[in-house]
């Protein structure tokens, strides 16, 4: 797979995710990975077709996770993801699809690691199996928190619900 100009091995080494790994792990993982130059709008995933996908990097550029339509018809913004960030692990585990979207804000450079290649890798590296662990139990841990906060100042069930949605959506790509 052709790599854009300027992507190597380090970019994989500032993410949290990859953090750590040798390089020559790094090396091969931004060999296989697909790459791929996007504009601002376009769509990394569409979380209205539901098709599974790898995992992403964000080598370059910035993104919004979204959710496709509330109530009233319009887009609910889950998060904004900035260069270094990677997204998808959970559905390129699991094989099913995440559901939200993902859309560029900028120009781009994005990379996606097949899911056999990265579930190939968790087992390599159980650093980074621990790594997504500790992701999913500090996600946990918020939505504990907020449960909590929002019991001790009476706030809506509505927006609880709401919050506690948010952060699950986000976290199921």
């Amino acid at each position: 797979m052709l790599v854009p100009f300027g992507v190597g091995p380090e970019i994989l080494l500032q993410t949290d995710l990859f953090a750590d790994l040798p390089p020559e792990t790094t090396s091969g993982l931004v060999e296989r990975c697909r790459w791929r130059e996007v504009t601002s709008d376009d769509l990394l995933i569409d979380g209205t077709v539901r098709q599974p996908h790898g995992v992403f990097i964000l080598a370059d550029g910035r993104a919004e996770v979204f959710r496709n339509k509330n109530k009233n018809g319009s887009f609910v913004s889950l998060a904004n993801l900035n260069a270094v960030d990677c997204f998808g692990e959970f559905a390129a585990i699991t094989g099913e699809p995440g559901s939200a979207s993902v859309r560029c804000t900028s120009p781009s450079v994005v990379g996606e690691i097949h899911p056999s290649d990265f579930v190939e890798l968790l087992k390599e590296r159980t650093v980074l199996s621990i790594r997504l662990l500790s992701k999913v139990i500090h996600k946990m841990r918020r939505m504990d928190e907020a449960f909590e906060a929002a019991h001790i100042r009476n706030s809506s069930r509505e927006a609880l619900i709401r919050d506690v949605h948010r952060d699950l959506m986000v976290s199921s790509l």
